[in-house]
């Protein structure tokens, strides 16, 4: 007998989700009319033997992932409806409703997560904890927005602050990753060339070498100890690879990616830029500093960023001046203490912060611009010199031995 999922109203006005083995869906519908319920949603669950086979599985991995939803568009539609006048409750039933029109596997679940954030607010929750409770995998800063603004009843502003501070780190995220196309993609080529040659084509090169008493060159002589190592050992290529790739990445993590010329500059840029829209951010819904401090303590991932954070936060508490302890617990350069100093006396803390952001942003933007123009062409030397290599460890014999023939 299939089993079915359904989304119903009690006679008492609850909203309700249940499973039902029945014979049909006009059993269940006829069901529900006699108990005086109202179905709003209808759906059969119940798993032939193809689907308990690969496809199930996969069905059941696309549902895990699917929790992993992304907030900024369905921030997006809910900060729409909340600007049109709609209520918390009424924007998010709208919601569900548009997620039950369509038959993707993420908003069949994003749908149910919202039905029980509408349940759990009828049932007096609180609007971040209903969201907390959905089972659904949210960012704390995304809920931590919602909690701030149903304290200031500001909820759509809220939510557009943090809107702008995630459409402003995709927008740099995406110029990183263009970035980046070019160099990963031309290396990915340019080891699969390398590769076959190592492994196909110079062992029977240095076989025909051998039995011809050709001289062979120092290029090849390096080429084919790569090549024995990468067909006799793997193995110990392999590790000495991932060994240096572990050294390099224990490096950067103990001098610090800042010392990194250019992508140093980049990043301590971005990171302050992101510090501070998240202090305009916090500061924009009326919280204090030293609570936006609290905040941000409790939901920074970085180790490092926490420890600076608990240092002001301490400070601040202590009666420290506000710019005197900003600037030096979070590094930041020596004229944005006089930018805070102006903005304790005029109470305008929140744009001065929006002021900094917007400098090291274009700070960010100048190293990225002069970075920029220079990637491909320094990928292109460097992936010409492994060619001009391969070129002189694969052909440089041959035409050796040719010439010693001709003449």
């Amino acid at each position: 007998m299939p089993n079915f999922r359904l989304t119903f109203i009690t006679t008492d006005g609850r909203v309700k989700t249940d499973e039902w083995e029945m014979p049909s869906e006009a059993s269940v519908r006829q069901l529900l009319d006699e108990q005086g319920r109202v179905l709003i949603r209808l759906k059969r669950i119940d798993l032939d033997l193809k689907q308990r086979g690969l496809s199930g599985l996969m069905r059941r991995f696309n549902l895990t992932r699917s929790r992993q939803f992304d907030c900024v568009q369905l921030t997006e539609d809910w900060v729409a409806l909340l600007a049109s006048g709609l209520s918390v409750s009424d924007s998010l039933q709208t919601l569900l409703e548009w997620q039950q029109d369509s038959a993707t596997t993420a908003n069949s679940v994003l749908g149910s997560a919202l039905q029980q954030v509408v349940v759990r607010l009828h049932e007096g929750m609180p609007l971040d904890q209903a969201w907390q409770a959905s089972g659904l995998r949210l960012e704390a800063t995304w809920l931590l927005s919602i909690k701030l603004g149903m304290q200031t009843a500001q909820l759509v502003d809220v939510l557009r602050h943090w809107l702008a501070l995630q459409h402003w780190r995709r927008s740099f995220r995406g110029r990183l990753k263009k970035l980046l196309t070019y160099p990963l993609i031309a290396s990915s080529i340019l080891m699969l060339v390398l590769g076959f040659m190592l492994v196909w084509v110079l062992p029977d090169l240095i076989g025909f070498l051998i039995d011809m008493n050709a001289p062979i060159n120092q290029a090849t002589r390096s080429m084919y100890v790569v090549s024995n190592l990468l067909i006799s050992q793997p193995w110990l290529l392999l590790t000495g690879l991932l060994g240096t790739a572990l050294a390099f990445w224990l490096g950067i993590k103990l001098l610090g990616s800042q010392r990194i010329p250019y992508i140093g500059r980049v990043t301590l840029a971005l990171e302050r830029a992101y510090l501070m829209r998240q202090f305009h951010w916090l500061l924009a819904t009326g919280t204090t500093l030293h609570d936006a401090v609290g905040q941000m303590i409790a939901n920074n991932p970085s180790t490092e960023r926490k420890t600076q954070l608990q240092a002001l936060h301490d400070q601040l508490a202590q009666g420290v001046p506000m710019p005197q302890a900003v600037a030096q617990n979070l590094a930041l350069p020596g004229f944005s203490q006089k930018l805070l100093t102006l903005a304790e006396k005029t109470g305008q803390l929140a744009p001065v912060m929006q002021q900094l952001a917007d400098y090291f942003e274009a700070q960010a933007k100048q190293q990225l611009d002069r970075l920029e123009p220079w990637v491909e062409p320094i990928t292109t030397l460097v992936l010409g010199g492994v060619v001009v290599w391969m070129i002189l460890a694969i052909l440089g014999p041959v035409y050796g031995m040719m010439a010693h023939a001709i003449f």
